[in-house]
């Protein structure tokens, strides 16, 4: 549920991470922006908080915000259909500073997967619409952010190729 808007609510509320955010140390996705970008950006989205089993991305619903997890762990889950069975399995285990979400927010799609807070968490939730409307007219802001969005995709298909073939080999 969102906890409050970047900026408002009680004083300092989410500032423990504005500094690892600005200087990107956390967020790979910031990567290669100034200060005075990533506040823009900032600007474009909204503090959640979400507690341990709580459902912050429901697979197969229409969303395209992309997330960016600020403190805890998140799982991401796909539901996996058999005969007369039902069952998520678990992907991954994402931690501080990792984006999720990138797919829909690249093509405004349904949701791939479930992402689900593993441990209490608070994420970054860009919205889509004023992230394009951002990128529109900071043109720079929109390149280094898609590229290090490619990178991210890059390497989770890498992960992916890897984690087929050792299951293919077990």
């Amino acid at each position: 549920m969102p906890e409050s808007a970047w900026g408002k609510g009680p004083p300092g509320e989410g500032m423990e991470y504005m500094s690892d955010i600005i200087n990107g140390k956390t967020v790979s996705v910031f990567t290669g922006l100034d200060t005075e970008e990533v506040e823009a950006v900032v600007r474009c989205s909204v503090l959640e908080k979400f507690e341990s089993g709580e459902v912050v991305i429901e697979e197969s619903k229409v969303s395209s915000d992309l997330y960016i997890l600020l403190k805890g762990r998140a799982s991401v889950e796909i539901e996996v259909v058999g005969y007369n069975e039902r069952r998520k399995e678990r992907l991954v285990i994402l931690r501080k500073g990792d984006a999720f979400g990138e797919v829909a927010f690249l093509k405004g799609k349904r949701r791939s997967a479930f992402v689900v807070a593993y441990d209490p968490i608070q994420v970054l939730r860009l919205d889509r619409d004023k992230m394009y409307e951002l990128f529109e007219s900071r043109s720079r802001i929109g390149y280094v952010m898609m590229k290090n969005l490619a990178a991210v995709l890059a390497q989770r298909l890498r992960d992916t190729n890897f984690r087929w073939r050792r299951e293919s080999n077990d």
